[in-house]
C-alpha cells in the first residue's frame, strides 16, 4: 500500500491545540497556588500558548497547550507529554496516567 499523501500542511507538521480535563481529588485549599506552579513550569518548558482553567470548588481543571504534530494522535502524545512533565515538575502526582475517558483529552487543528 502506498504511504498516505499529506494534503493539509503539505507534508509538514500541523499546529494542534491539545487539551486535557482532570478532576482533582483530595484537599483543594492550595489548588490555585498549585495551578500557578504548573503554569510556571509550562512557561519554563516553552510550551506554546499554555492555558489553565479551573473550577476550584469542584476540583475540575483543564490544561491546554499548542503543539506541532503530523496527526491528531501525535498531537495528543506531544501535548500529554508536555502537560505531564509540567505537572511532575510542579510536584504533582499522576498515578492513573494515562487513564482518560474520550471526553477528557483531545486535539484539534489550530487556525493558521
Amino acid at each position: 500500500m502506498a504511504p498516505p499523501v499529506f494534503v493539509l500542511g503539505g507534508g509538514r507538521p500541523m499546529r494542534y491545540s491539545f487539551s486535557i480535563g482532570m478532576r482533582i481529588s483530595g484537599q483543594r485549599d492550595d489548588l490555585e497556588r498549585a495551578l500557578d506552579r504548573v503554569m510556571d513550569e509550562l512557561v519554563r518548558l516553552n510550551a506554546v500558548d499554555p492555558s489553565i482553567s479551573a473550577t476550584i470548588d469542584e476540583g475540575e481543571v483543564e490544561i491546554s497547550v499548542v503543539v506541532d504534530a503530523d496527526s491528531p494522535d501525535a498531537a495528543v502524545v506531544a501535548g500529554a507529554s508536555t502537560v505531564r512533565t509540567a505537572l511532575h515538575a510542579a510536584e504533582w502526582h499522576t498515578p492513573t496516567w494515562p487513564a482518560f475517558n474520550a471526553r477528557s483529552v483531545g486535539a484539534r487543528l489550530v487556525d493558521a
